[in-house]
C-alpha cells in the first residue's frame, strides 16, 4: 500500500480555440508588462483541489465519477480581467449554477476523498500565477480597465495527480457530464422522405 501523499485536481479545459486565444492573450501581456518569465501551464478553470494518500486513488475515482456524471453539461461564460495580488486571471460571469453547486456539495465531495477539499470562492481562469507584488499590480493597472470574453460548452472535467517529488500534475481521469459525450444540438434535416 502506497503512503506518499498526492495533491489531486479537479479541473475544466476550455475548447482548443478558446484555450488558443487566452495562450495569444499570455503572449500579448507578457509582452507588454515585460515580463522576465514566462509560467508555462494550460489554461484552466480549477473545480476543486485537495491533497490525500496515492493508495485512496482507486477509491475516489469511481466516486468521483458518479458524482460528475450527475452534472449536466453546461456553458461556461469568460469575462473581463480580475486580480488577487499573485494571479491575475478571466473571470467566469456569472458562476454557473453547476460550478455552484459543486461548492455546496462540499461536504459531500470531502467525504469521497476522506480530507479537506477547497473550491475556489471565486470561479476564474488562471492567466498568470505566482507573481510578485510588483508584477501583479502593474499587470492589473495596465489592463483592469480592457475587456475579454469568450464561452465554451463543459462537456468534461479532468482530473489530475501530482506526486510528492514531481513538477508537474499527471492526468489520471476525464469525466464526461452526464457518463456520456454531447451531442450538437444542430440535426441535420433529412434528404429524402
Amino acid at each position: 500500500m502506497d503512503n506518499s501523499r498526492a495533491s489531486y485536481l479537479l479541473l475544466i479545459e476550455p475548447e482548443k480555440k478558446v484555450a488558443f486565444r487566452i495562450e495569444k492573450l499570455r503572449d500579448t501581456i507578457h509582452s507588454e508588462v515585460n515580463m522576465r518569465a514566462n509560467p508555462f501551464f494550460n489554461p484552466h478553470i480549477t473545480v476543486l483541489d485537495f491533497a490525500q494518500y496515492e493508495s485512496y486513488e482507486a477509491r475516489i475515482v469511481p466516486l468521483l465519477q458518479k458524482f460528475i456524471s450527475q452534472i449536466n453539461p453546461f456553458t461556461l461564460r469568460l469575462a473581463d480581467f480580475g486580480s488577487f495580488v499573485h494571479t491575475f486571471y478571466i473571470q467566469v460571469k456569472p458562476a454557473p449554477r453547476e460550478l455552484t453547486r459543486i461548492t455546496t456539495r462540499k461536504n459531500e465531495l470531502r467525504g469521497i476523498a476522506r480530507t479537506p477539499v477547497n473550491t475556489p470562492g471565486i470561479p476564474h481562469l488562471t492567466v498568470f500565477k505566482d507573481l510578485s507584488e510588483e508584477m501583479g499590480a502593474a499587470m492589473w493597472e495596465k489592463w483592469k480597465e480592457r475587456r475579454f470574453e469568450d464561452l465554451f460548452q463543459v462537456k468534461e472535467f479532468v482530473f489530475l495527480r501530482k506526486r510528492e517529488h514531481q513538477r508537474h500534475y499527471q492526468e489520471v481521469a476525464r469525466f464526461p457530464l452526464l457518463g456520456r459525450e454531447v451531442r450538437p444540438e444542430f440535426v441535420q434535416g433529412k434528404l429524402f422522405e
